[in-house]
């Protein structure tokens, strides 16, 4: 028997694949033919929510993501909501 799925228990991700030429992506990224690259990001890049982001290097594409914890991202969109209509935002 399973569980209801608690919105504790639950994160949600989003991602962007970006097509780029390699020789565009090797530029920008200072990378030799057929290397690749991965940035991780915490912090800042999830304003503060348990969470991570993502930039990764393909053959013709970059990945980018995000994604947090859903209690964290209901908890933050309530308080800016709540920010912005005190007039506080």
């Amino acid at each position: 028997m399973q569980s209801d799925l608690r919105v504790e228990d639950a994160a949600s991700t989003v991602k962007q694949i970006i097509r780029l030429d390699a020789e565009v992506i090797e530029n920008r990224f200072g990378l030799q033919p057929g290397e690749g690259a991965t940035i991780e990001m915490y912090g800042a890049a999830t304003q503060g929510m348990l969470g991570t982001a993502f930039l990764y290097t393909n053959e013709s594409s970059l990945s980018l993501g995000l994604g947090v914890l859903l209690a964290d991202a209901i908890q933050s969109a309530a308080g800016a909501v709540w920010s912005w209509g005190d007039g506080g935002g």
